[in-house]
């Protein structure tokens, strides 16, 4: 991603990174979808309950995240965090 920035996203460095983060996805995912005891089970966001809260937690996080940013750009600059 930081090489699209000089190199431009149709060259063949950038576009070679893209294939191979998609096959190295690919791969994880059947991994994962294949053992017994998998580091993060996939198929839970196959589950009506599970999905629902996620989507729950997703959207009060977004909340917070929107109700704070006003307030950072609002900030002086003489703080460490302002945006003045």
């Amino acid at each position: 991603m930081t090489s699209s920035q000089t190199k431009g996203w149709t060259s063949a460095v950038v576009l070679g990174y893209i294939a191979a983060g998609t096959v190295i996805g690919a791969l994880w995912v059947w991994w994962e979808l294949r053992v017994a005891q998998p580091m993060i089970n996939l198929r839970l966001p196959g589950r009506p309950k599970y999905t629902l809260t996620m989507g729950i937690v997703a959207c009060l996080a977004f909340g917070v995240m929107g109700g704070m940013q006003p307030l950072l750009f609002q900030s002086p600059r003489t703080h460490p965090w302002g945006s003045g």
